[in-house]
């Protein structure tokens, strides 16, 4: 059996927001699977959250916009891509 390097994305954050997605985690999240996508290895995503924040905060930050980066770059992938919902 031969070893296979793997992106891994944990969306677990429980502790803060109460699991909700906020700006940075979003373009963290985008960060990661255009890297995953520029070394050509497959990318897991552990997903564990009741959505995105909400709220005027939320919307100063640019939320919708900057989630949307993330969707943008997950359909983007050629790489395989796979989600565990925990």
């Amino acid at each position: 059996m031969e070893a296979v390097d793997t992106g891994l994305l944990a969306l677990v954050v429980a502790a803060f927001f109460a699991g909700a997605i906020d700006a940075e985690g979003s373009d963290k999240a985008a960060q990661f699977a255009a890297l995953a996508e520029s070394l050509r290895i497959p990318f897991l995503t552990l997903c564990d959250t009741p959505g995105f924040m909400v709220g005027p905060e939320a919307e100063k930050v640019g939320l919708v916009r900057r989630s949307g980066k993330m969707f943008v770059h997950g359909s983007r992938l050629t790489v395989p891509q796979f989600t565990i919902v925990v």
